[in-house]
């Protein structure tokens, strides 16, 4: 992966087209890692894709870290990559014009996905215009996505075997892009306290 102590965590790196679930309460660190991924993604010179399902950006670790630590609001990081501060470029040691350059961000109120399809078409269509394929591909996070596709289903999925069942198949689909595409594709899940 690039990221030190992940490649440790995962006994050298992940394997070309792995698919990788990261599940952590809120602030239990997934957008750092996120932002740590696509750094290492911008040394190789490769795109980094990152999909979320909250912000533009959640990733000026500077400002998220300083968000964390005295409990103010989130909207302060809410910005858009092209923003991210000096300080956070040092810290994941790349320069702003390759980050602009190599890190793909979307959102859900820039691009609603009604299914995993529509994010993928966007990662292809991208690898065919630069004959690349991508470093890393984030999903962050399955929850907020999940709810959002099955509510735009016709009918809307409201049974949890449903659900369950869809999501199955919309993770199914992510993983065979990103054995297609030898990256890796990690998706992040925020756990909430109960049983998930």
């Amino acid at each position: 992966t690039g990221v030190e102590f992940l490649d440790i965590l995962l006994n050298g790196g992940t394997i070309a087209g792995e698919s990788l679930g990261i599940l952590a309460p809120s602030g239990g660190g997934k957008s750092t890692i996120a932002n740590m991924l696509l750094a290492a993604c911008i040394r190789r010179r490769k795109d980094g894709w990152y999909y979320s399902t909250e912000q533009k950006l959640k990733g000026d670790l500077a400002i998220r870290h300083a968000c964390l630590a005295t409990g103010s609001t989130r909207d302060i990081f809410k910005k858009g990559y092209a923003n991210i501060s000096q300080a956070t470029l040092d810290l994941l040691g790349v320069v702003k014009e390759e980050w602009v350059e190599h890190c793909k961000f979307m959102d859900y109120s820039d691009t609603p996905v009604t299914t995993i399809d529509v994010l993928l078409e966007a990662v292809v269509q991208r690898k065919n215009q630069t004959g690349k394929n991508p470093g890393v591909i984030i999903i962050d996070w399955w929850g907020r996505l999940s709810d959002n596709m099955c509510a735009e289903q016709s009918p809307p999925l409201t049974d949890s075997s449903q659900k369950r069942q869809f999501d199955r198949s919309q993770i199914h689909k992510a993983k065979q892009l990103a054995e297609e595409l030898g990256c890796p594709i990690f998706i992040f899940h925020q756990l909430n306290g109960k049983a998930n």
